[in-house]
Order: C-alpha cells, then sequence, then structure tokens
C-alpha cells in the first residue's frame, strides 16, 4: 500500500490525465490546496512513484503519466465512488415506462444514453431468452399483401417478422394463430420445436398447417431469433476520436474485432459484480491503451445480461463506475 501523500499525487496526477490528455509535472501539483510541502519534496514523491512503477515518463515532457500499475492501483485501492444525484439519471428512470417495447429498445436506450453522458464506446451481451416463456402471438396487417408476426414472452421480449400475404386469405391464417397460441402460451422458448414437432405429428393440424407453409415458416424464423445471442453496440466510433487510437493497425484490429463480434469478447461475463479491466488485462494488442469496465443486469423475469463501457485507459472511472451500477439496478426495476 502507498501512504498517504503518494496515495493523493497519484490520485491527481490520474485525474488531471483523465481532463488534459497532458503529461503532469510536480509545478501543477504545488499549485493545489492539497499540499503544502515544496515541489522538490512533491518532485521526489512523483520519481519514488515512477520507480515502484505507478508511474511513467514520457519522452516529450518532463511530466509524468499514469502506467496501467498506477491505473489499477486507483481502481482497487483510492477510488472513492459516491453516487451522483438521481436527478441526472431521469433518462434512465423514463426508460421502464416504455417496458412493453421489449427488452431489446430498453437495453438500446440505455446504451445510447450510456454513450452520450459518457462519451465512450457502450457494449451490452443481452439476456438469453431460451427459458422464456410465449406470451402472446399475433398477426397484423400492414398493408393490403403484406403483415407482421409479433411473438411476446414474459420476459418483455419482443420479436417481430414480416411477411408476404401473396394471396392468402387473412382469416384463414389468423386461425392458424390462435392455434399456435393454444399450442405454445406458457411454453418455455427452449422447448417449442419439440412442442411443434408433437403438435405438428397430429394429422389433423399437419393437414391445415400445410396450406399455410409460409406462415409457418415465418413463425419459426421469429422463434430463432429468440435463440440467437444478443449483441448491443453504441457509439463504437468513439474510439476513433480518442488520441491513443493513431495507429493505424490498431485501427485496422479494432474494425476487424469489431466486424466478427469478437469485441464483445472483452465483456466479463462471469462476474458477479463491476469488473475493471485495464490495457494488457484484456488480452487483445489494440487494446493495451484502453480500459474495460462491465457489469451483470437482471431483468425481473431472472435472466441476466452483462453491460460494458470501453475507452482509453485515463477513461473516468469515477463517474463510468456509479453510472452502470444505477443502470444495471434500474434493469431489474423495468416492469414498475
Amino acid at each position: 500500500m502507498l501512504n498517504e501523500r503518494k496515495s493523493i499525487i497519484l490520485k491527481l496526477i490520474i485525474e488531471e490525465f483523465i481532463d488534459s490528455v497532458e503529461p503532469v509535472g510536480s509545478k501543477f501539483l504545488t499549485s493545489l490546496p492539497e499540499f503544502n510541502c515544496s515541489s522538490a519534496t512533491i518532485r521526489n514523491e512523483m520519481a519514488a512513484l515512477e520507480e515502484m512503477g505507478y508511474l511513467e515518463k514520457t519522452h516529450t515532457s518532463s511530466g509524468r503519466i499514469p502506467s496501467e500499475k498506477g491505473y489499477r492501483y486507483y481502481v482497487d485501492s483510492i477510488l472513492k465512488i459516491n453516487q451522483e444525484t438521481e436527478k441526472k439519471y431521469l433518462r434512465v428512470k423514463e426508460m421502464k415506462h416504455d417496458y412493453l417495447l421489449g427488452n431489446d429498445e430498453i437495453i438500446n436506450q440505455a446504451i445510447k444514453y450510456i454513450t452520450e453522458l459518457t462519451n465512450y464506446t457502450a457494449l451490452v451481451m443481452g439476456p438469453s431468452s431460451n427459458r422464456s416463456l410465449v406470451k402472446k402471438i399475433e398477426l397484423i396487417k400492414i398493408a393490403p399483401n403484406e403483415a407482421v408476426i409479433i411473438i411476446v414472452t414474459d420476459s418483455g421480449n419482443v420479436q417481430k417478422k414480416k411477411l408476404f400475404l401473396n394471396g392468402m386469405n387473412i382469416k384463414d391464417m389468423q386461425v392458424v394463430i390462435n392455434i399456435l397460441n393454444e399450442m405454445l402460451i406458457n411454453v418455455p422458448i427452449n422447448s417449442i420445436s419439440e412442442k411443434l414437432s408433437n403438435e405438428l405429428a397430429k394429422k389433423d393440424l399437419k393437414e391445415y398447417l400445410k396450406y399455410h407453409r409460409t406462415l409457418l415458416e415465418a413463425f419459426i424464423k421469429t422463434f430463432e431469433k429468440f435463440t440467437e445471442e444478443k449483441y448491443f453496440m453504441s457509439g463504437a466510433y468513439k474510439l476513433l476520436y480518442e488520441p491513443e487510437f493513431n495507429d493505424i493497425n490498431k485501427i485496422r484490429d479494432f474494425m476487424e474485432a469489431l466486424d466478427s463480434k469478437k469485441i464483445f469478447d472483452l465483456i466479463d461475463r462471469n462476474s458477479e459484480g463491476v469488473t475493471v479491466k485495464i490495457g494488457k488485462e484484456n488480452q487483445m494488442n489494440f487494446m493495451e491503451n484502453y480500459a474495460v469496465i462491465s457489469i451483470p443486469y437482471q431483468i425481473p423475469t431472472g435472466e441476466v445480461g452483462t453491460i460494458a463501457v470501453l475507452g482509453p485507459k485515463r477513461m473516468n472511472y469515477r463517474k463510468v463506475i456509479p453510472l452502470l451500477e444505477y443502470i444495471a439496478n434500474k434493469m431489474s426495476e423495468f416492469d414498475e
């Protein structure tokens, strides 16, 4: 553990570097009210912190910048999270009134809000819907030759699939929807295939449904969406504006990770609380100057997902961590 003065110096250097992106020198520190010691003493303390590996000296300035070890100590031992006023999060609170839009829309609103407030990239691994129960299946005609199948689960998930009627009678199709509702309401998503196979084996139902194969195929494709692993992202381009991101090779690696969705491998999905991975801890070359903060969230039905923020190592941890904690807590209240 660092002594009090070294801890204060490290804290102030990190927080100034977060704001200025410039190496911090002893002159800046001596101007602060936290110190009543000489600049020589502060320089000695800074030199000691550098020798201990908490600070690094740049080639272009006499000031210091935080090292990866310094950020880690700051997050683990120095940082005192003060929950910001809830007034600032009114937009998050309002999101629960849109619960009927479904979990996907709620998540998209949440990550857009995170990006707007932090100016960093927000990522979410959506909750699995495999154990959700089917609550409603609807067919809505939206044009003379078009309709939409809508499937709603007990966890608030909503999936839609457009289909062309091609002369099919909407009333006959509604009969099929009614049959599917009777057959599948309160059936878990991961049991749908088995349930359909068993019911379709019945001759009378099979004969009826064969005239509406287009409808049935659209229905099956809609259910397949529930079993897909869900990825959400907001503000991916934000990283490209960071001064740390000036290496064309790192930009290329980043874009490839986005395209292949490997970027989501950065998210810690097994943690029970806030996880902070700094620089090389992320085990991706282009991430050596970046950090990822993640936290699990649970929706009212018990399904669990993970929210994460991706930003530079000098990201504002003091702001991002309580924001993620607040949003994760709110995710469990969306049905109220």
